[in-house]
């Protein structure tokens, strides 16, 4: 900040990395979902979730994309998979890769998928 004849005033500061924090840190959100609902309800869940509050996303695993918003043939590739239920898509506990374009941060969520 210039401070006229007086001179310039700085402050500087240390930014610490929260560990908790599911952007900065390394937690792993676990999240309990029922195997039977669809990939769609799931993305709906975790837009709405406190910790993600994500709105466009898209969800990966470490070998498979299930929805990817973007670019539109990937979208338009995977848009099936939104109407399939969980059981279909992935195993019992599953660790999802959540992403949004618009942020482009990840979060990682693991799924355990119950009855």
């Amino acid at each position: 900040m210039y401070v006229g004849t007086q001179g310039v005033y700085t402050y500087t500061f240390e930014h610490a990395k929260n560990p908790d924090c599911p952007v900065c840190g390394s937690l792993l959100l676990k999240i309990d979902a029922s195997r039977t609902i669809t990939l769609q309800e799931l993305i709906d869940e975790l837009a709405n979730h406190p910790q993600i509050l994500m709105k466009t996303l898209s969800v990966r695993t470490a070998s498979k994309t299930l929805y990817m918003r973007a670019p539109q043939s990937l979208e338009e590739a995977t848009r099936p998979n939104l109407s399939k239920t969980l059981d279909s898509l992935l195993d019992l506990n599953a660790d999802l890769v959540v992403t949004d374009p618009a942020i482009g941060v990840h979060i990682d969520v693991r799924l355990i998928l119950t009855d």
